[in-house]
């Protein structure tokens, strides 16, 4: 059974995903996005515990996921266009 922190974690990546789709985003939606990722930051260690994160070479000790590490520039980057 997986842990409260990991179900926070993988909720708060599946919301985040969810919120970029919409086609306008406001200062709201990009706010909710900002905080899903704060949240899937402060439980992604129960991912880690749990050994669930995979690489080629079995389970990753790191979450250096290069698409991840985008996502953290997006607020960023939908301000400027």
């Amino acid at each position: 059974m997986a842990s409260p922190g990991f179900i926070r974690a993988v909720r708060a990546m599946i919301d985040f995903i969810y919120l970029a789709q919409n086609p306008l985003h406001t200062e709201s939606n990009i706010t909710s996005m900002i905080q899903a990722l704060r949240d899937f930051h402060d439980h992604k260690q129960a991912i880690i515990d749990a050994e669930a994160q995979q690489g080629k070479g079995g389970a990753k000790d790191d979450f250096f996921i290069p698409k991840l590490e985008l996502m953290q520039s997006f607020a960023r980057a939908i301000f400027n266009v």
